[in-house]
């Protein structure tokens, strides 16, 4: 603020009639002038959010701890041959406790349930301990942890504990101040970082053991995002949590990226419901059209160069699936689900996880040159 700032404030303030309570936005913050001495008794400024959100929210961030016992190593010894030197290790059979891993998490509830990136409680066989941000250590339950949205649900044993309020990310709008507060570098815990919202439904490919999968619809903020944030929570000036911080753009300066809220909360409700996420299942094999081999398109010169075959066989249809039940056969092409062509990245697969469990869904399909439309109820995948 410079100094001519406070001169106005007072020139206004001055002039203020007496017995009236005034407020002034100045600089993104707010000026309350007091009705009896026209003095300035508050000032909340955007420094002044933070430090309210992270003093309100910084109990309920948690340090997630991976570790796993290997087998010690007693001695390594040299010895030489044609090929060259060796040095083999004997191990003694004793173990010990290494640390492999580490990320962020948030408590939900105030007995336990903590929320994280499913790649954060994904190592076989390891150990995870929550440590709370007042240093009080707890072995830690993996509920369910489902690696296509990167969302997972551990428990501990936990009671009254400080927990975070679901904020609305249907809601957020570019240049929303934000707060990020997480595990950086697995080391420096509780780290707190600020910024904006800088976009919003992006669509990132992350990649880690399993392999590369796709991200949709993520929050992508300039708020310092390290490795070791994962699982950790994207406040609102409300200290409402709208993201879970997931992934950082690698040779970049500050783009970092958070699942939406109301994606995490809708999976949460699922697992806690039905211990793991739902997803919508017709019950098909198929191969896109525009991937097909060239024995399809010299037997089916007349078939559309868009849509989702069913590929022919026995096993192509799944018993008592939702496509089994509506009456759908293998060689079918599914055109459209309601009235959206299958083509692109509008794969069958992908229309289909669009959409809910018990959802009905109108297919438009083409056999044997005839278009057909049937009526499918989705089902939850086995």
């Amino acid at each position: 603020m410079t100094n001519k700032a406070p001169n106005q404030i007072n020139s206004l303030a001055a002039g203020i009639a007496g017995g009236i309570l005034s407020s002034v936005l100045l600089l993104g913050g707010f000026l309350l002038i007091s009705a009896d001495s026209g003095d300035p008794t508050s000032f909340i400024s955007p420094e002044n959010d933070i430090e309210r959100v992270v003093e309100e929210t910084n109990d309920a961030v948690v340090s997630i701890i991976v570790t796993r016992d290997l087998e010690s190593i007693r001695e390594c010894f040299g010895f030489h041959n044609s090929s060259g030197w060796f040095f083999p290790c004997e191990e003694n059979g004793e173990t010990r406790t290494i640390e492999i891993g580490g990320g962020t998490g948030f408590v939900i509830s105030e007995d336990g349930y903590i929320v994280t990136n499913a790649h954060v409680v994904d190592e076989d066989g390891a150990d995870y301990t929550v440590l709370m941000n007042d240093q009080s250590e707890y072995e830690a339950e993996i509920i369910s942890a489902d690696s296509n949205l990167d969302i997972a649900l551990i428990k501990i044993d936990g009671e009254n504990l400080t927990s975070l309020e679901w904020g609305n990310s249907d809601d957020l709008a570019l240049g929303e101040t934000v707060v990020a507060i997480g595990n950086a570098l697995g080391e420096f815990q509780n780290t707190v970082s600020s910024g904006i919202i800088s976009g919003l439904d992006r669509t990132i490919a992350v990649s880690d053991s399993s392999g590369v999968q796709k991200l949709e619809d993520l929050i992508q903020t300039d708020a310092a995002i390290n490795s070791g944030n994962s699982g950790g929570p994207l406040l609102n000036l409300d200290g409402e949590v709208i993201g879970m911080n997931t992934a950082v753009a690698t040779q970049s300066e500050n783009i970092g990226f958070a699942i939406p809220s109301s994606v995490v909360q809708d999976a949460i409700d699922e697992i806690l419901e039905y211990g793991s996420v739902q997803y919508a299942y017709l019950g098909v094999r198929y191969v896109m059209v525009e991937n097909a081999d060239e024995s399809f398109i010299a037997n089916n010169p007349f078939a559309p160069d868009y849509g989702a075959l069913i590929i022919p066989g026995e096993d192509s249809i799944v018993e008592h699936s939702p496509a089994a039940d509506a009456g759908l056969k293998a060689g079918d092409i599914i055109l459209e689900v309601d009235g959206v062509r299958v083509e692109g990245t509008n794969t069958l697969g992908a229309l289909i996880q669009s959409r809910d469990v018990d959802d009905e869904v109108l297919l438009t399909v083409q056999r044997r040159g005839e278009t057909l439309e049937f009526t499918v109820i989705l089902s939850a995948a086995p």
